[in-house]
């Protein structure tokens, strides 16, 4: 049995027989129709939260919703926050990623030219929050600018670094509007503008291309920077905050 990826967005499995199973990204529906067969009366914002990080991946998707009721469970009838799930999930996901980029480039260096590259990446294993993620991946983000190519295209172990760099950038991006569902007005703009799918199309598109991931991240940034300041200079922004309904451990599991 093998996973491939399609030129579109989507999974391949081919199996041993002839037969090829092409895996369809969920939409934001889908992806609430799937969940919500798994876990009881589902606030809506977790969905938001487990689609972006997924990118409408099935098997993502579900993996998502268990560790998220891991953590609501964990904290008891107070339930959690919609934030703190976010941030809690940034950081597994993160460092699941660290892992395999480190993985990946090593079996990609075979020469071991890129050793301090190597080191950088794995440093990034130490941070224990997003914003500490954001500053360190755009800083390896950087020092990517100046390396070497083979000929004209860049070496393999720098691609696997960039992906993780743009990777990074999406999940500070995931946890910027996971603040906005704090709000109610915040939450209005989200949905209405459509950013959970969004960010969930950056993560589709790394799965096919760097580039295009990079692309649609630039056009998120400009999206959700654009209601941060209109949020920013409303008036009346600190009024009554969105329904931020928590999340609570003892419902069935995902």
């Amino acid at each position: 049995m093998l996973w491939r990826r399609s030129s579109g967005a989507a999974l391949v499995l081919e199996t041993p027989s002839t037969a090829v199973i092409q895996i369809d990204y969920l939409d934001l529906d889908g992806a609430w129709a799937m969940l919500s067969r798994r876990i009881v009366n589902l606030p809506e914002p977790f969905l938001h939260i487990c689609h972006m990080l997924s990118g409408g991946l099935p098997r993502d998707l579900i993996r998502c919703a268990r560790e998220m009721m891991t953590l609501a469970a964990a904290q008891g009838a107070a339930g959690i926050s919609v934030e703190q799930v976010a941030e809690a999930l940034i950081i597994r996901e993160a460092a699941a990623k660290i892992r395999a980029t480190t993985i990946a480039m090593r079996q990609a260096d075979a020469d071991h030219d890129a050793d301090d590259l190597l080191v950088s990446v794995a440093h990034l294993a130490g941070a224990d929050t997003t914003a500490e993620l954001k500053q360190m991946a755009e800083h390896l983000e950087k020092s990517l600018s100046g390396r070497t190519a083979v000929g004209d295209r860049p070496r393999r172990e720098i691609l696997i670094a960039l992906d993780l760099c743009v990777y990074l950038r999406l999940l500070e991006k995931i946890r910027r509007i996971a603040d906005l569902i704090g709000s109610k007005k915040g939450w209005s703009r989200m949905t209405a503008d459509g950013l959970s799918q969004s960010a969930a199309s950056v993560r589709q598109a790394l799965e096919v291309s760097v580039p295009l991931a990079r692309s649609r991240l630039d056009l998120l940034e400009a999206r959700l920077a654009s209601i941060e300041t209109g949020l920013r200079s409303a008036k009346g922004t600190k009024a009554a905050p969105a329904p931020k309904k928590p999340l609570i451990g003892n419902v069935a599991d995902a």
